[in-house]
């Protein structure tokens, strides 16, 4: 039973590295921008998550502390809500030179301090909020937005360009 409580101890203090800027801006740092003839198909930065769903996309559990490439997740077809912002990003500046940034949140907190845990990401784009759990759909504008922002990633940090 000792050695039990000594494992679990010890995959907690190993997994907190994760829940820390340095370990979040290193998974979605160096993406490399992807162009696809597809991309022509999307009429509007709106409209996007009814392309991702026309498309086949689905969505997969979280491989924790690694995120795709926009390519990776493109010709897979799934990804998470890390993967999928980061493809809904590529897409908003290859088809209308649009540089968004991703949001990281706390969906289980409403007490408002940067870092610390974060659940799930989210995109912002000229003052909307797009939530990549349901296709890259807008949610609501950056001043109606009721979750504390932990982390914030311009699109520069995240694209080699």
């Amino acid at each position: 039973m000792k050695n039990i409580l000594i494992f679990i101890c010890s995959l907690m203090v190993l997994g907190c590295d994760y829940y820390d800027d340095f370990s979040y801006s290193n998974m979605f740092a160096g993406k490399k921008l992807y162009d696809c003839t597809d991309f022509k198909e999307i009429d509007s930065i709106v409209y996007v998550d009814k392309f991702l769903s026309y498309k086949g996309f689905y969505y997969e559990e979280d491989v924790i502390g690694y995120c795709k490439n926009p390519e990776e997740t493109y010709i897979s077809r799934c990804g998470d809500c890390e993967d999928f912002a980061v493809l809904f990003l590529n897409i908003g500046k290859i088809k209308y030179n649009l540089e968004g940034s991703i949001l990281l949140i706390d969906t289980n907190s409403k007490m408002i301090q940067e870092g610390g845990y974060a659940n799930h990401t989210l995109i912002l784009f000229n003052n909307f909020i797009y939530d990549p759990g349901n296709f890259c759909k807008i949610i609501c504008s950056m001043d109606d937005f009721i979750y504390p922002i932990k982390y914030s990633y311009s699109f520069d940090e995240i694209f080699i360009q």
